[in-house]
């Protein structure tokens, strides 16, 4: 099976609950970590296949998804978390938070 990916800044900034989430799932995911020194990010962003490319990115699979709150959102509705919310708490906390 190939590891997810999440990208960001290394820093924690936005990318950190992901981190937290992902690591409390027990999840095996490459922690792809761009410096502000160098141009990888700009070299790398358009080749990616990103929408949006944009920081923080999360790639699983055939699914890339930019911005926390959506990477948030996309990791919580595929993992056991989803289960312990009632699928109407979980809309209703979706539609609140925008």
């Amino acid at each position: 099976m190939v590891k997810s990916t999440l990208g960001y800044w290394n820093i924690r900034g936005l990318a950190q609950p992901i981190r937290y989430l992902l690591h409390h799932e027990k999840e095996d995911f490459e922690d792809r970590r761009y410096l502000f020194t160098d141009n990888t990010w700009q070299n790398e962003k358009y080749a990616l296949g990103l929408d949006f490319p944009n920081l923080p990115y999360y790639i699983d699979g055939d699914t890339r998804i930019t911005q926390s709150t959506a990477i948030l959102r996309y990791l919580g509705g595929n993992m056991v978390l989803m289960e312990k919310t009632s699928r109407k708490n979980f809309e209703y906390l979706s539609r609140s938070s925008k």
